[in-house]
């Protein structure tokens, strides 16, 4: 058994507010500096069970009904499914809009954390975290978020807003996958240390698209475990400039050198950018891409 540090918060010691709107949520935050946003409240056990410092006031979004739908949405020309922050990932899983509209994350979402997790962990969260399951996914359907930054609301790109630095007053609303009418052939696959309910080595997703032949459309994405989740757009480049011309040792150094992934008491960073390569490639080849 781990003893807890003496610095750490006890439980008696952390206050708990429960705002009913979006304003009052801000509002909580900006009085409460150190106050933390939580919802299904899963990474914030794994950090407590972890013994890592944590903030003494919380900030439950609970009574934020707003914040729980998954529905289709137009904006101009495009087509969205929209995903409320507080959608539990089962909720997604089980979805007939998601499974209709949005297959990939669907198996995506098979693969985060263990069922009774899924029960309560929210997509938001996968997302805020910044270094969720999810964000491979939703990094290749070209994912925007929508969010209150000092009572400002935003809609961004994922892959925009990951590249920016973190802001305190952030608060996600919601989360928007663009609804493609062409078909594309996708993937989405993780490595853990063991079979199931492990955090990921690493996990890769992409997409891609052929007509007559040509290869039009490619998305390549990695993340998973401590990664920050990213688009590979020059192995992206590479392939759509004509993908069989090129062979899998280029390829396989092209991804090497654009992924950074890093190093624990496990594996190190060498191995990690090897598995995602290797991930990649070989699920291009069942493509037929070489």
């Amino acid at each position: 058994m781990v003893s807890a540090k003496s610095d750490m918060v006890s439980r008696s010691d952390i206050s708990v507010s429960i705002p009913v709107t979006l304003v009052d949520a801000q509002q909580s935050k900006l009085q409460l500096k150190e106050g933390v946003y939580v919802a299904g409240g899963t990474l914030l056990q794994l950090n407590w069970e972890a013994n890592e410092a944590m903030s003494k006031q919380i900030i439950s979004l609970n009574n934020l009904t707003e914040l729980k739908d998954i529905e289709v949405i137009k904006e101009g020309q495009k087509h969205f499914v929209k995903i409320g922050a507080l959608t539990t990932i089962n909720e997604c899983l089980h979805s007939s809009i998601m499974t209709k509209y949005c297959p990939l994350f669907v198996t995506a979402c098979q693969n985060i954390a263990a069922p009774a997790v899924r029960n309560l962990a929210t997509l938001g969260g996968n997302v805020a975290s910044r270094i969720g399951d999810s964000l491979p996914v939703l990094l290749v359907l070209d994912a925007e978020i929508t969010c209150l930054i000092n009572g400002e609301k935003k809609t961004k790109k994922i892959s925009e807003w990951l590249k920016e630095s973190r802001d305190s007053s952030f608060l996600l609303i919601d989360i928007r996958i663009p609804y493609k009418e062409k078909q594309f052939s996708y993937y989405y696959k993780k490595v853990g240390r063991r079979e199931a309910f492990t955090p990921a080595i690493v996990s890769v997703s992409g997409m891609w698209r052929f007509e007559k032949g040509e290869l039009l459309d490619v998305r390549l994405a990695v993340g998973g475990g401590s990664h920050e989740p990213v688009r590979l757009y020059q192995v992206e480049e590479l392939l759509k400039k004509d993908g069989c011309e090129y062979s899998s040792e280029l390829v396989f150094s092209k991804i090497i050198n654009e992924f950074n992934s890093y190093s624990d008491s496990f594996f190190n960073d060498q191995y990690r950018k090897k598995v995602a390569a290797n991930l990649i490639i070989s699920e291009l080849k069942k493509q037929f891409i070489y």
